[in-house]
C-alpha cells in the first residue's frame, strides 16, 4: 500500500503517500474509523483488505458503489466505474418484440495532460512522481477539455434461450480541449456489427 486518494466530495482531492516503514498515519486512521463520516468506495472489498492489512484498522460506515450497482442494476453484468458513469448520465432503451434499440449520451469535462511533462492523469503510464503537487489538487487541472460521447445501438434477439443477438453499433467521441496539441484527434467514430450471446448463465445467491 503506497498511496491513498480521498475526497470530501466538495471538488477536492487529497493524495496521501504512506510511510512504508511503519504506516503511521494517525489522522487518516481517525477519519477511517469515525462512524459519523460515510466512506464511499468502488469495489470496497479489495480496498478494505489492503487498509486492514497495512493500517490495521476496521473502517466504519462504508458504502460500495459496485454493490449498489449490482442491487439496483440487476439487468446488467457491467458494474465498473466507467459503466456507472456512462449509464447514469443519460441512457434510453427501447424494445419491440425481438427488436431493441439503445442510446447513450455523455457530456462532461476532464483535465488532460498539457504536454509539458507534468502528469495530470491523462496518461496512466506516466510516472506518478511527475504529478503537479501533493496538495490542493482540484478537478479539471491541466488542459481542460469538453467531452461528448454518443453511443447508438440497434439489434435483434435471434435466440432468447441463449440471448443470441445480432447488433449494429455506432459510437462518436468528441474532445474539445482549451489548447489543442499537435496531431490531436478531436473526433473519433467507431462502427461495429456482429453477434453476441451468453455461453453460460449461472446465478448464485449468497
Amino acid at each position: 500500500l503506497c498511496l491513498l486518494q480521498i475526497s470530501s466530495g466538495k471538488n477536492d482531492a487529497h493524495i496521501i503517500q504512506l510511510n512504508k516503514e511503519d504506516y503511521d498515519a494517525p489522522n487518516l486512521k481517525r477519519i477511517l474509523v469515525d462512524e459519523r463520516i460515510n466512506k464511499l468506495f468502488h469495489f470496497a472489498r479489495a480496498d478494505l483488505l489492503f487498509i486492514k492489512k497495512y493500517l490495521g484498522v476496521d473502517i466504519r460506515n462504508v458504502n460500495c458503489t459496485k454493490i449498489m450497482s449490482k442491487i439496483a442494476r440487476s439487468y446488467s453484468d457491467k458494474h465498473g466505474l466507467k459503466d456507472l458513469i456512462r449509464e447514469f448520465i443519460g441512457i434510453a432503451h427501447y424494445n419491440y418484440k425481438r427488436w431493441y434499440g439503445m442510446a447513450k449520451l455523455i457530456y462532461g469535462q476532464r483535465g488532460l495532460d498539457t504536454g509539458d511533462g507534468v502528469s495530470y492523469g491523462g496518461d496512466i503510464f506516466m510516472n506518478n512522481d511527475l504529478r503537479p503537487s501533493d496538495n490542493n489538487i482540484s478537478l479539471l487541472q491541466g488542459n481542460t477539455t469538453n467531452v461528448f460521447i454518443a453511443d447508438l445501438q440497434a439489434g435483434y434477439l435471434v435466440n432468447p434461450s441463449t440471448n443470441l443477438k445480432a447488433f449494429v453499433n455506432l459510437t462518436q467521441r468528441s474532445f474539445s480541449p482549451e489548447n489543442v496539441p499537435a496531431d490531436f484527434e478531436k473526433n473519433t467514430t467507431w462502427f461495429n456489427l456482429g453477434f453476441r450471446t451468453d455461453l453460460f448463465n449461472n446465478y448464485t445467491d449468497y
